[in-house]
C-alpha cells in the first residue's frame, strides 16, 4: 500500500495521491481507447472525446454523491469532508448512473448515434477500472476480508485506509482482474455483435455479476447497506443486471423484426 505518491516541495507540501495518479491514468487509457474506436468504426474522434470528458465530470460528482448519501450520518457532522476525495470515497454505480444520464442528454444534443456509440464507449469503463482498483489497493480502500489465502495482503501503512498488520483478501486486485477480462470480453464482443447496444447491455450484465462476485464473498468493511444484510452496491447492481438483460432482449428482438422487414432499427 502507497497512499502518497509524492510531495511537491514548493507548492507547500502538496502530497500526490497515488489513489488520484491512478484514475487519472484510468480516464486517459479509456479515452484513448475511445478515441482508437471512433477511428476504427467510422465516427467522430473529437466527438466522443468530447463526450468522454462530460462522461468524466458526471462520474467523478456521480460517484461522490452517492457515497455521502451512503454515508450521510457523517457527512451531515462534518459537512466540509464531503469535497475531501483523499481517502477514497468514491461508488461506481454512482458514477455510472451519473455517466449514463449525461451521455444521454449529449448524445441526443449532438444527434449521436446512441446504442452505436455506448456501444463502442462501452469497453472503456472496465479499461478504466483495471487502473482504478489499483488506485484502490494503493489508498487501502474497498480492501476484504480477514483470510489465510496465500495471496492474502497485509496492510501496515497509517495513511491508508485498510484494515492494518492482519492479512486480508485482495479485493482491489480481483476488482482490477475482473475489469480486464470484462474488457476483453467487450471488445471482442465488439468484433461479432449483432444488433447495436449488445456491448452496451452486455457490459451491465457483465459488471453486475462480477461485482457481486467480489462484494459478497470477500469485501471487508463497512459499506452501507439498502436493507438489513444486503450492501448498497449489491442492493444497486441487482436493478443494473436487470437493466442489462431487459436491453439485451429487447434490442435484439428489436433487430431481428427490423431484419425480417427489411427495415433499419433505429440506432
Amino acid at each position: 500500500m502507497h497512499p502518497n505518491l509524492f510531495e511537491i516541495p514548493f507548492l507547500g507540501g502538496l502530497t500526490v495521491h497515488t489513489y488520484g495518479v491512478l484514475l487519472a491514468v484510468g480516464f486517459l487509457a479509456g479515452a484513448t481507447f475511445c478515441v482508437h474506436q471512433a477511428r476504427r468504426y467510422g465516427e467522430n474522434p473529437q466527438q466522443l472525446l468530447d463526450l468522454s470528458f462530460y462522461i468524466l465530470i458526471a462520474a467523478i460528482l456521480g460517484s461522490r454523491l452517492y457515497y455521502v448519501l451512503i454515508e450521510w450520518d457523517y457527512y451531515a457532522r462534518y459537512p466540509l469532508q464531503i469535497l475531501n476525495f483523499t481517502r477514497g470515497g468514491l461508488v461506481f454505480y454512482g458514477g455510472a448512473i451519473g455517466a449514463i444520464l449525461t451521455s444521454i442528454f449529449f448524445m441526443r444534443r449532438w444527434k449521436m448515434p446512441v446504442w452505436r456509440t455506448c456501444d463502442l464507449m462501452a469497453p472503456a469503463v472496465p479499461l478504466g477500472i483495471v487502473f482504478g482498483r489499483l488506485g484502490c489497493f494503493a489508498a487501502g480502500c474497498c480492501y476484504g476480508r480477514p483470510t489465510d489465502v496465500p495471496w492474502a495482503v497485509v496492510f501496515n501503512n497509517p495513511d491508508g485506509i485498510a484494515t492494518r498488520g492482519i492479512p486480508i483478501h485482495p479485493t482491489q486486485i480481483y476488482a482490477s482482474l475482473d475489469g480486464l477480462v470484462l474488457f476483453v470480453a467487450l471488445v471482442i464482443l465488439q468484433r461479432y455483435k449483432r444488433f447495436h447496444g449488445q456491448v452496451f447491455s452486455a457490459f451491465l450484465i457483465g459488471y453486475a455479476i462480477l461485482r457481486y462476485a467480489i462484494e459478497e464473498p470477500f469485501r471487508g468493511g463497512e459499506r452501507g447497506a439498502a436493507v438489513e444484510g444486503i450492501s448498497v452496491s449489491v442492493a444497486t447492481g441487482v436493478p443494473v443486471l436487470l437493466v442489462g438483460v431487459a436491453l439485451m432482449l429487447f434490442l435484439g428482438y428489436r433487430a431481428r423484426a427490423a431484419r425480417s422487414s427489411g427495415t433499419a432499427a433505429h440506432p
